[in-house]
């Protein structure tokens, strides 16, 4: 929404690329969508073949400049240090972290989350209107409904040409009924679970992975009573 069509657009993929499988998946999505993806962090989280996915690598942060978008990543800190892959978490932050002053203004800010935050990046930038780290939440449920809507009938549950038309569909017209469509019997309850998750209207949806989670749970004990 913030940037429309991905062609040209500079990612740059900040942090713990060795042990993440965010920064694969997206790396892997986003240059198949036009976008030109960095890596980018100290040598010790880079793996070596990482270019062979279709990204740059850099181990220096200055290019971010150049970016549309920073997609920041989780360091946890038993990993880093046990390892001795870094050393300390301090070095990392004053060469890597993500704050307002290595930041222009019309840059977007990711992070797949949780944040630790004086780490990967600055409070002030987690908390400013560029992050949009909430919305990739909220967008993250509905992904999930979609790929079990394909799982069950075969198809998606909105068909376009473009990721824009996507959208619109999304925001405009429900799917249909996966009893209606699916190719074998869907319970009542996870339907339900998986409508409230395409809605088009936000607020009708569940408002994170938390809340999707315990309704699928519910949905689970009440296969199981039956």
């Amino acid at each position: 929404r913030r940037l429309g069509p991905l062609d040209d657009k500079n990612i740059w993929i900040i942090g713990d690329v060795l042990h993440s499988r965010v920064a694969r998946s997206n790396i892997l999505a986003l240059t198949k969508l036009g976008a030109h993806v960095t890596v980018c962090g100290p040598p010790t989280l880079i793996p070596r073949d990482i270019g062979a996915l279709g990204c740059d690598v850099t181990f220096d942060i200055s290019g971010i400049e150049h970016a549309d978008v920073v997609y920041t990543l989780r360091l946890q800190h038993e990993r880093m240090t046990a390892a001795g892959l870094l050393p300390s978490l301090g070095e990392y932050a004053a060469r890597y972290q993500v704050n307002g002053a290595r930041l222009s203004p019309n840059q977007v800010v990711m992070h797949p989350g949780p944040v630790n935050r004086g780490v990967e990046m600055s409070g002030e930038v987690v908390d400013s209107p560029q992050a949009v780290l909430t919305m990739q939440v909220k967008a993250g449920v509905v992904v999930r409904m979609a790929v079990l809507y394909e799982l069950l009938v075969g198809e998606t549950p909105f068909e376009a040409e473009t990721g824009a038309d996507v959208m619109k569909l999304v925001r405009t017209r429900p799917p249909q009924r996966l009893r209606l469509v699916a190719k074998n019997n869907v319970p009542v309850e996870l339907e339900e679970v998986v409508t409230r998750c395409l809605r088009a209207e936000p607020k009708q949806r569940y408002a994170d992975a938390a809340e999707l989670r315990d309704a699928l749970v519910s949905v689970k004990d009440k296969l199981n009573e039956k």
